[in-house]
């Protein structure tokens, strides 16, 4: 363990998990420049950013390094976050830590320095064609890439070029056993565009699994075939909520 690891050790040791109570208390209280109340809901958290940045370490990447450039997500996500929403801050936060360790990997995964959004477009865009191709049997021209997107076709266009000098959308890009291609790293958070929408949809997440339980399993088997929903209950997550998804739960 390095002096760094030994420090978030005890930093988590001394900070125990926080109830939503004092969530937002504390919230409430940075919110007003209590700085103490700041440093507290940061040292409390910190145990997420020591999950996320070991769930996406790898051994070309310094792990302390990148627990501290995900510590900046953490610290975003406190003075961004509004205890009034009623939303868990852990939830909030979690999207500013994968934000903060996503940016940090991709300005070290090449020579060329691409933005993080303009990957993340282009992981939508990669999958989009994967998907468009295997339906109509060719590629979709960037003017249809863009309407599905709902981007102008200039920036589209802009994307693809930029992405082009780095490493392929499937090719590995670790020189070690444990290789993870780019699309690997980024589509945990391609769908999601923002931090309400992250915790929308965490919510709707949770709705779904709550309503399948109250099911009877014949029940459920045909909800789940019926909207195209995994067997197991991990592939949840995975699941794309539609409006007609949303106007079933809500109706």
């Amino acid at each position: 363990m390095t002096f760094q690891n030994s420090v978030y050790s005890k930093i988590i040791k001394n900070n125990p998990l926080l109830t939503h109570k004092q969530e937002i208390e504390l919230s409430r209280k940075a919110k007003n420049g209590d700085l103490k109340a700041r440093q507290k809901l940061i040292e409390s958290n910190f145990r997420l950013v020591i999950s996320i940045a070991r769930k996406y370490h790898r051994t070309n990447f310094d792990l302390d390094d990148l627990i501290q450039e995900s510590s900046t997500g953490l610290i975003k996500a406190v003075d961004r976050f509004d205890p009034e929403k009623g939303f868990k801050f852990s939830t909030y936060a979690c999207w500013w830590i994968k934000q903060a360790a996503l940016s940090y990997i991709n300005e070290q995964a090449g020579s060329f320095k691409v933005p993080t959004h303009s990957r993340m477009l282009n992981s939508k865009i990669n999958t989009l064609v994967n998907k468009y191709e295997h339906d109509h049997g060719r590629k979709p021209s960037q003017k249809e890439i863009a309407s599905e997107l709902g981007e102008n076709v200039k920036k589209i266009k802009y994307t693809i070029e930029a992405n082009k000098p780095s490493t392929s959308f499937d090719k590995d890009v670790d020189a070690d056993d444990k290789k993870l291609s780019l699309k690997e790293k980024i589509e945990d958070t391609s769908y999601l565009a923002n931090p309400e929408q992250f915790m929308e949809h965490q919510e709707m997440m949770s709705i779904i699994r709550k309503s399948l339980k109250c099911l009877s399993p014949k029940e459920e088997k045909i909800i789940r075939l019926r909207f195209g929903i995994g067997e197991e209950e991990d592939n949840v997550d995975e699941f794309p909520i539609t409006a007609e998804m949303e106007e079933y739960l809500n109706g």
